[in-house]
């Protein structure tokens, strides 16, 4: 849905010049004001895990298995272990990465007005949903460190290091 619309009058050279005409684009989230927006997908590739990321609270697809990343006590640089929790009733909190795990090929989620009961708080996965490709996240400089899911060359699937700013892909999450 979007506006298209004359603007009167458009000024330049201190004399009116006619009309502007406007075209205004209207997400969904805009006209309903945050209460629905695009169904958020994920695609599984052959490594059989990737993140998520929503601003409203989905339901988990069927044939997917969600986590949150509770603790990382041994993270040290490239190498170390994260503590996951799954989310037992089905349902991704708001505002909550996720590491999803499943066979290859592309899930939808399905926003609900459910809370969910799994607990977020010490959950240290961050990520970002938006109108935008991506977000830039920036190095932190409160001495902590970001990680992101990959499968670099030659090696396994999981979280590496990241040592300057970097983007986050709209419903991707990373590790802080």
């Amino acid at each position: 849905i979007a506006f298209f619309f004359e603007e009167a009058p458009c000024y330049g050279d201190d004399q009116a010049k006619g009309y502007c005409m406007v075209y205004a684009p209207l997400t969904i989230e805009q006209i309903t004001k945050d209460n629905y927006s695009t169904p958020a997908r994920i695609t599984i590739s052959n490594y059989e895990i990737g993140t998520f990321y929503a601003n409203e609270a989905v339901e988990i697809p069927e044939g997917l298995t969600a986590y949150v990343a509770i603790t990382a006590p041994e993270m040290n640089g490239e190498e170390g272990i994260i503590t996951m929790s799954k989310i037992e009733d089905g349902i991704i909190p708001a505002k909550t990465g996720v590491v999803i795990r499943g066979a290859e090929g592309t899930y939808t989620f399905t926003q609900t007005n459910e809370d969910g009961t799994t607990d977020t708080e010490s959950n240290m996965l961050r990520g970002y949903a938006g109108t935008a490709e991506y977000q830039e996240v920036a190095f932190p400089t409160d001495g902590s460190v970001n990680y992101v899911l990959t499968a670099p060359e030659d090696k396994e699937a999981g979280f590496y290091k990241k040592d300057a700013a970097f983007r986050v892909y709209n419903h991707k999450a990373y590790l802080n």
